[in-house]
């Protein structure tokens, strides 16, 4: 929905870089993002400290991330015959927050952010809670996401998917 990942990205390498470790991009995308243990892939073992790090450097930014364009009238439109739940990696503070800040919090029934989560995409737990909560149909669910995690997610779980890729992610 918002144009996070040169917020995340840019976080990545600030932090990565205060340990000595200069990953390119690519890198970042392919090894670090959605892995928990992604830090570990280049070199930084000190979990918690990286972690620590990340959300101090994310926070700053992803509070005021701004949706992409026409999203909060599609949003709007899908409300109106749909009911809508947001799976997010991002904590919860920042979720609230932003969905606030975009004036869209108010469209979707359940939310599920990083701390609500069991296990994360691809794994098909938090759709599967969405889908409970909802009581829906398999058959008649679509997630829309923006990375090959949520597309995993959507197969290990048997929903249709559709992948929104915004022009911004084609650097990658």
């Amino acid at each position: 929905m918002a144009n996070t990942l040169p917020i995340w990205m840019q976080a990545y390498k600030n932090v990565f870089a205060s340990y000595g470790y200069y990953p390119t991009e690519k890198d970042i995308a392919e090894k670090v993002f959605g892995r928990a243990d992604g830090n570990r892939v280049i070199g930084v073992t000190d979990d918690e400290d990286f972690k620590k790090r990340l959300s101090y450097e994310t926070q700053k930014y992803l509070l005021k991330a701004t949706m992409f364009e026409h999203v909060y009238d599609v949003l709007n439109e899908l409300k109106k015959n749909k009911r809508l739940a947001l799976l997010s990696s991002s904590p919860k503070k920042v979720v609230e927050r932003a969905t606030t800040f975009n004036k869209v919090n108010g469209l979707f029934e359940i939310i599920l952010a990083a701390e609500d989560q069991k296990y994360h995409k691809p794994n098909p737990w938090g759709i599967d809670t969405i889908l409970t909560f909802f009581n829906a149909d398999k058959k008649k669910v679509i997630m829309v996401g923006d990375g090959d995690k949520d597309v995993m997610a959507c197969h290990n779980t048997g929903i249709s998917s559709c992948l929104f890729y915004p022009e911004t992610n084609s650097n990658l």
